[in-house]
């Protein structure tokens, strides 16, 4: 069985900040910026106003929310990660993320190095965790929160 479903932030979860001044706050060089804004045509980016475990569990809960009793069966739930040195990991933060979320029987694993194809990966391993396994993939780790480290 595939159930597909996508979960987002909320829009109010988003603060839109310019370039310029992530470029001042976090260190990233002049020659970044500039090759941000005029290569990339990006004059703002999107900052998620909590940490990387709110900006997961709102999404993760209201799925859950669609999906009675998903929660409650044996899963796995996989956290995809492409930048690593963006958004360190926390020592068991995904096991936390899946207790706050109600997922105490569930798996959990991250997934890094497969950049922007982590999501596609994660999918091609459904089918070893059975036909009847329901798998959550957790993407967003390229998005910036507070608490994420300069970019380099």
């Amino acid at each position: 069985m595939w159930l597909a479903d996508l979960a987002t932030p909320p829009d109010a979860a988003w603060q839109r900040v310019p370039v310029a001044t992530l470029a001042a706050e976090r260190g990233i060089p002049s020659s970044k910026q500039r090759l941000l804004e005029r290569y990339f045509g990006l004059h703002s980016a999107a900052i998620q106003q909590g940490s990387q475990m709110e900006m997961l569990l709102g999404p993760l809960a209201a799925l859950l929310a669609r999906h009675p009793g998903l929660a409650a069966r044996p899963g796995v739930l996989v956290h995809v990660r492409t930048q690593t040195h963006a958004t360190p990991p926390c020592a068991g933060g995904l096991a936390r993320l899946a207790r706050a979320a109600g997922l105490r029987d569930w798996e959990v694993f991250a997934q890094t190095q497969t950049h922007c194809a982590g999501g596609l990966a994660a999918v091609h391993l459904m089918p070893d965790f059975g036909p009847d396994c329901p798998v959550i993939v957790l993407t967003g780790d390229v998005l910036l929160t507070q608490g994420s480290s300069a970019l380099s």
